[in-house]
């Protein structure tokens, strides 16, 4: 299924209005191992390095970040054969999206087919 200009357009746009980007240096040779530790707990880097920071200051600044509380997600692990996820992660791209993006927007759309409605 092919996703039009318009719809990556779309995507792209809400993206620059909802989020904002920080940069990140780190050693050589530490983003690869944050990086695989990042994809040993099925998250992405930025999934990992966000919620690492969110963590961390609310433990150490005694501040909740509502936004990310862990009561409000729910972890799915999905087990792919080798050579899935790159496929997975290069259709979420071409799509504008993350992985979590594209796999919680394709669920969404075969609630929609299904008649159910989307609570993701």
């Amino acid at each position: 299924m092919s996703v039009s200009a318009a719809k990556v357009e779309a995507n792209n746009k809400y993206s620059r209005e909802a989020y904002e980007q920080i940069a990140l240096v780190v050693r050589r040779g530490a983003k690869d191992k944050i990086k695989e530790f990042a994809k040993s707990k099925s998250e992405s880097l930025n999934g990992f390095i966000t919620r690492a920071i969110f963590e961390t200051m609310e433990r150490e600044g005694g501040r909740e970040m509502p936004e990310y509380k862990k009561a409000d997600y729910d972890t799915l692990n999905v087990i792919v054969p080798l050579g899935e996820r790159e496929k997975i992660q290069e259709m979420a791209e071409k799509n504008g999206e993350t992985i979590n993006q594209y796999i919680l927007r394709l669920v969404r759309e075969d609630r929609a087919k299904a008649g159910e409605t989307a609570n993701c």
